[in-house]
């Protein structure tokens, strides 16, 4: 589900965040983290402007948002 105000994606960013913090300091092997977070670092650059712009166009055309 894609929330108008863009929280969701910025919520899923940060438990990937943790989840990489957790398993960093759980032991695990330092390969294994880079390449986790080198594609959910790369997943978080094309997801994020995908979102801000669902966003922006959920925002505009649909008048819910209307400025001062």
């Amino acid at each position: 589900m894609a929330s108008s105000n863009g929280t969701s994606p910025l919520l899923g960013i940060v438990v990937v965040q943790l989840g990489i913090l957790i398993l960093t300091t759980q032991g695990a092997t330092g390969d294994l983290v880079q390449v986790v977070s080198m594609v959910f670092g790369l997943g978080a650059v094309v997801v994020t402007p995908f979102w801000l712009l669902l966003a922006a166009y959920d925002s505009g055309p649909s008048g819910t948002e209307t400025a001062e």
